[in-house]
């Protein structure tokens, strides 16, 4: 999706207001990376492959996982409206789902992306334009 990368990869501090001072509470790592878009936008497949898994998943809400060569995968959570079901080919930049509803007064919405290789997490910025 087109759209403004709002959390990265990589690790991350959870402050908390203490005092008036900020405090690192927890640290976290993140997988993925979160975009920020507007409502009904159109997610397109990041590359060729063959969407594995396309339904609503436990606490990641509607989720699209696609299989790619080399042992990738793509997956796209937190979705609006899933445009394709197991097992269908995808082509690079076919839409497979839309943004969800809007989530902030500007009507922008999140949707999560992660690459993994192999099964392991890969910073999704070294690999998209």
């Amino acid at each position: 999706v087109s759209g403004k990368v709002v959390t990265k990869f990589g690790p991350e501090s959870i402050m908390a207001d203490y005092n008036g001072k900020k405090v690192e509470t927890a640290r976290i790592m993140n997988n993925s990376i979160r975009i920020s878009a507007p409502s009904g936008t159109r997610v397109v497949a990041a590359a060729s492959g063959k969407v594995i898994y396309s339904m609503m998943l436990e606490r990641f809400g509607n989720t699209i996982i696609i299989e790619h060569d080399d042992d990738f995968k793509t997956v796209y959570y937190d979705l609006g409206k899933r445009l394709v079901e197991t097992p269908h080919q995808v082509k690079k930049g076919e839409p497979i789902a839309t943004m969800g509803e809007s989530r902030d007064a500007k009507g922008e919405s999140l949707m999560y992306f992660e690459i993994r290789q192999k099964n392991k997490p890969r910073n999704p910025l070294f690999y998209l334009p």
